[in-house]
């Protein structure tokens, strides 16, 4: 089904997704005058959103949250980055292969990420991120990554439910609370 449709501007499919946030590839047609008719391509859409990259990309710290195999919840502050288009977060650390982190997602790959902080405290003006999705493990390149007194090994954060408050506006406004499911392709 379409989303949108202009003589001039592109048509997106699917209905659920037009706005570059759900991480997974859309049919684009545009409208070619020249030609009179339509072209076509895929573009793939962005998990964050603009502010929520921009935040995200200004912040180094944040809390990475494991179930272990008990049910009992590890959480531990992690250094972290945004990959380059947008779609996934990126873990390294030193040590990370030999950590319960690590042993929980072997086990269970569940996974949350708390991003946050004030940016005033008078006002009170808190904002963050909050990032659930599934871990996916890899062995080699963290040193590549992130520098070479890193481990070898790294964790890539595969969005499935993201939330944000102070991001798009005041974090107690309507606005400025935001929360949505990401398509998995």
């Amino acid at each position: 089904m379409l989303r949108s449709w202009s003589s001039t501007g592109p048509i997106v499919w699917p209905e659920y997704c037009t706005d570059n946030t759900c991480g997974i590839k859309h049919l684009v047609l545009t409208w070619n005058v020249s030609s009179a008719r339509y072209t076509h391509g895929e573009v793939t859409m962005r998990a964050f959103t603009e502010k929520e990259t921009e935040y995200l990309r200004g912040q180094r710290l944040g809390r990475l949250a494991t179930v272990g195999p008990d049910g009992s919840p590890h959480v531990i502050p992690v250094g972290f980055r945004l990959d380059a288009e947008a779609r996934v977060i990126e873990v390294g650390g030193h040590r990370l292969s030999g950590s319960k982190k690590w042993r929980d997602l072997k086990g269970n790959p569940r996974i949350a990420l708390v991003v946050d902080d004030l940016a005033s405290v008078d006002p009170w003006t808190p904002r963050g991120i909050e990032v659930r999705g599934r871990a996916e493990l890899h062995s080699e390149g963290g040193a590549v990554k992130f520098g070479p007194q890193w481990d070898a090994a790294w964790i890539r954060i595969v969005p499935q439910r993201i939330v944000s408050w102070g991001i798009e506006g005041p974090a107690f406004s309507a606005t400025g609370r935001r929360a949505r499911s990401v398509p998995q392709v």
